[in-house]
């Protein structure tokens, strides 16, 4: 016999520490009864030690016994919690949310009725950012290449060179990340990750016209912080090591629309990659900028041209690296703006 209440979103909410915004974060799963029955909320507590978390969460658990569970662990880093949340997940759809993040309560509403009725292997959404320390959200992303509604492919999709398709705003098939073993490596940066290591088996993508995803940014613990970056430059190069010999692995099995897609996701990792050396600064950076640009062109050669559409990276090369310090100044410059 069918499930009584068959969910239709499984959502992997990766805990660590985080007191009250825990809370902020369910309960804007948790405002509309017909669709809360519908979802089922994993927090994975990835060994939090502030014991406050936890107990803010086993309040929503005894409350919401139908929709919300809290699954414990030891601390493995983030991309364990979504591989923890996966195993668990029985819903139709399945997604990652960072625990300080939160949704739109109307547009989940929306998004659950549309989930229900849509067979995509890949569903989008639109996200907003809101600025921590200004109280405000700040811009809205949407992906304006895809027309709402309407199911497409990675062979019919148009977008410039960086598409607007992020962890943010990303939906998947659960069944299709179960089939091909998506797993995510433990470490920080896995939102790439669980963003591009599917896209090899997507057949249909769609898109719909709903901000649902709200992403706190300048928050002064975020992986993506600057000091983060720096303490985390190896991590973060894995990643995108692991992302090129998923490419590889999987290049057999894709069209052309889903390389032409990842190869310009990736090569945006990469460019990131230059932003890290550019924060780090010092006097060994023209030398570390040379090695990496060399590195790319012999061992990554396909993501070479599309590494170079960025503007940045063609000026550094363009000037034989000149340019390295006054780029490292201005991005540490313009990252304080940005945390301000």
């Amino acid at each position: 016999m069918p499930a009584k209440n068959p969910k239709i979103l499984s959502v992997s909410i990766a805990c660590y520490n985080l007191g009250a915004l825990i809370e902020q974060n369910l309960q804007s799963f948790l405002g509309d009864p017909k669709v809360y029955d519908q979802l089922e909320l994993l927090v994975v507590d990835d060994g939090s030690t502030d014991h406050d978390t936890v107990a803010r969460v086993q309040k929503y658990v005894k409350k919401y016994p139908q929709s919300v569970r809290l699954i414990q662990q030891p601390n493995a880093g983030p991309g364990a919690t979504v591989n923890t949340g996966l195993k668990h997940a029985t819903g139709k759809y399945f997604r990652m949310v960072d625990g300080d993040d939160w949704v739109n309560p109307h547009a989940l509403a929306h998004l659950v009725e549309k989930l229900k009725n849509t067979d995509a292997d890949m569903v989008i959404t639109n996200y907003e950012t809101f600025h921590d320390k200004r109280g405000e959200s700040v811009n809205l992303f949407k992906p304006s290449q895809l027309k709402d509604s309407q199911p497409t492919s990675f062979d019919d999709f148009n977008y410039d060179y960086n598409p607007p398709i992020r962890m943010h705003n990303t939906i998947w098939k659960t069944e299709l990340l179960k089939r091909n073993r998506i797993k995510l490596d433990n470490g920080f940066y896995t939102d790439l990750e669980y963003l591009l290591f599917p896209t090899a088996f997507v057949k249909t993508l769609i898109y719909f016209d709903l901000n649902l995803y709200v992403y706190r940014i300048a928050h002064g613990d975020q992986s993506t912080s600057p000091a983060k970056l720096i303490q985390n430059r190896p991590k973060h190069k894995a990643i995108m090591l692991a992302l090129i010999q998923n490419y590889r692995q999987n290049a057999n099995i894709m069209s052309a629309g889903q390389k032409s897609y990842l190869i310009r996701q990736i090569a945006g990792a990469l460019v990131t990659h230059v932003d890290v050396l550019l924060l780090i600064g010092g006097k060994n950076l023209t030398s570390d900028l040379k090695d990496f640009f060399n590195e790319i062109k012999q061992d990554y050669p396909e993501f070479y041209s599309d590494f170079l559409i960025d503007k940045k990276t063609r000026l550094l090369l363009k000037s034989r690296f000149l340019l390295a310090h006054p780029f490292s100044i201005y991005l540490k410059n313009k990252y304080k703006l940005i945390n301000r």
